[in-house]
């Protein structure tokens, strides 16, 4: 009788002791957002890096998805209302951020997780307050207020938003600021308690040892395609990336941070294919960092996926005859503008399509990234991770 007590006992203590490892374990999440990054994107990237039998980054996750796209009023979805749909699990019209069709707002993912003491973090080659970012921080029913966007992005406070963007944030006094107010966000941020950044050397420096909030505007607009960067002093992606994660590291509760390579479709409406291939490898290179970390911790959610495809491109047209032109070990980045002509790349439009986009997904919660999901599935799945309920 008293072995079988002893044994209950045991058999308490350890369903305890397991709980309270479970609530004490952080939610951690890393979307990954390739802009416009379609399928054929995706494999002119690969062709390019590493050759016919090569494999990015992106390309290893464990879990793989299709992604339908159309928004609430639109069979082809636009940049911000994609974005809304993984950050409020809501359906809305394009250009609308993080308000729904009628323009209320709606509660983000990241809004969910700093009230709960989550690190968040939005990391980006656009401006900052371009649609893919600003649909986790901010509610406006024009994805072009940019200058509001940015007060609310500060008013949000996101512990790292790092990316490009600097007129909308400086005083209207300062060469090229779109702001017609006095006010200066860049000044109010750094009052806020932010470490203000503005260039690759900067960012390097910093000591990432200790917690902090931590601005980056590296371009006034969008950042430089890193094809065109010659001497330019902005950080490439995986660098962001990298630092992004080093400071959410400190938190214990765990954190939520979204990484954009926004230029990826830039390129794409220009029909540039050197340029977008060019993005969409650096757009990978982030991609690895995530997935290093990911694999360290054994605690985080990683998400590959794209907001719609831009373009309409595809990679191989009238080039049956295998694959002589491209080199087993890849063309990047030696071989510049014949990208377009080596990989026979081919074009249906300049803006976006309504096919559907890939998603890929490691660690916790991946599992559920099997068969054809609405683009608003992703929000459910990342709360989830997180531990949190709307």
């Amino acid at each position: 009788m008293q072995m079988r007590l002893l044994f209950r006992c045991f058999l308490m203590v350890g369903l305890v002791v397991a709980l309270g490892c479970a609530k004490a374990r952080p939610g951690k999440v890393i979307l990954f957002v390739g802009d416009g990054m379609g399928l054929a994107q995706r494999e002119a990237a690969r062709l390019a890096a590493y050759g016919p039998a090569g494999r990015l980054a992106m390309d290893q996750l464990d879990q793989i998805s299709l992604i339908t796209t159309y928004s609430a009023n639109a069979l082809t979805t636009d940049s911000a209302a994609g974005a809304t749909a993984w950050s409020t699990g809501r359906k809305t019209n394009n250009k609308f951020l993080a308000v729904g069709p009628d323009s209320a707002s709606l509660r983000t993912i990241l809004e969910y997780a700093s009230d709960a003491g989550f690190g968040t973090g939005l990391v980006t080659t656009t401006t900052l307050t371009h649609a893919t970012p600003a649909a986790f921080a901010a509610h406006v029913s024009d994805r072009g207020a940019e200058v509001e966007i940015a007060e609310q992005m500060l008013a949000t406070r996101p512990q790292v938003m790092l990316g490009g963007g600097r007129i909308f944030w400086a005083h209207r006094s300062e060469a090229g600021s779109k702001r017609q107010d006095e006010r200066d966000l860049v000044a109010e941020a750094r009052s806020a308690g932010y470490e203000v950044v503005q260039n690759a050397e900067e960012l390097a420096r910093l000591d990432l040892r200790q917690p902090r909030q931590l601005l980056g505007l590296f371009a006034d607009g969008n950042m430089s395609y890193l094809y065109d960067r010659l001497g330019e002093d902005e950080p490439e992606l995986a660098a962001m990336t990298r630092a992004a994660l080093e400071i959410l590291d400190h938190n214990e509760r765990g954190f939520f941070l979204m990484v954009e390579g926004g230029r990826i479709d830039h390129a794409c409406h220009n029909n540039d294919a050197t340029r977008a291939i060019w993005e969409a490898i650096a757009f990978d290179q982030a991609v690895a960092e995530g997935i290093q970390y990911a694999r360290r911790k054994n605690d985080t959610l990683v998400i590959v996926v794209a907001d719609h495809e831009t373009g309409g491109m595809s990679v191989g047209t009238a080039c049956y005859a295998g694959f002589p032109q491209i080199p087993r070990q890849g063309l990047y980045p030696e071989h510049g503008l014949q990208l377009d002509s080596l990989l026979c790349i081919g074009w249906t439009t300049k803006s976006h399509s309504a096919i559907p986009v890939i998603a890929g997904a490691l660690g916790p919660g991946s599992e559920h990234f099997r068969g054809i999901k609405e683009n608003t599935d992703l929000f459910p799945i990342m709360m989830e991770t997180l531990g949190l309920k709307p």
